[in-house]
């Protein structure tokens, strides 16, 4: 029985370490920038770094952002979302620079829209992996543009409800949001 457990243990830790070594190989150049950019897109690095506002870290990171993306493919790119959503999420509850908690909710949202156009602006732009998948590199990039467009109209929908901008009660900051969803 033991010798049994051994052998499936074996075959499909070798299973496993056949698919991590794959994944790898197909993704090293976007997992290398990420790590190279992992210790520019932190909250802590940023909120040092960024000399514009140093209580608010989301302009220092599109900064980061817009440069990250133009070099990844769609693995980095996913990779990158996630370290930045990480960031504003973190950012969004540490910051005191908006006049109320709606304020601070509607710019999120609509900072989180433009994080993803930048990012769907960009995946489609380099591909890395072997010339045999392209076809799956293909495909991944459309579940990743519906997912994109599925994450950005919800937004949408919130910004333009009855719980949306119109709260705002500034009307000159409410016209700035209105502007801005418009650009976005």
């Amino acid at each position: 029985m033991v010798r049994y457990l051994k052998l499936i243990v074996i075959i499909f830790g070798s299973i496993g370490l056949m698919v991590g070594a794959f994944f790898y190989f197909q993704n090293r150049i976007d997992l290398g920038y990420a790590w190279e950019y992992s210790d520019q897109i932190d909250y802590d690095y940023l909120a040092t770094q960024c000399n514009e506002l140093p209580v608010y870290v989301y302009p220092c990171l599109y900064k980061v952002m817009e440069e990250y993306f133009q070099k990844t493919s769609l693995t980095g790119t996913s990779i990158g979302m996630k370290m930045a959503f990480n960031v504003m999420d973190y950012d969004k509850f540490q910051t005191k620079y908006f006049e109320t908690d709606k304020v601070r909710d509607v710019q999120y949202s609509l900072n989180y829209i433009e994080i993803n156009n930048l990012a769907m602006g960009n995946a489609y732009k380099h591909y890395y992996g072997l010339e045999g998948l392209y076809g799956g590199f293909l495909s991944s990039l459309r579940r990743f543009y519906e997912k994109g467009s599925y994450f950005t109209d919800g937004l949408i929908q919130g910004l333009e409800g009855p719980d949306g901008i119109e709260q705002v009660q500034n009307d000159v900051v409410k016209g700035n949001f209105q502007e801005k969803l418009k650009d976005l």
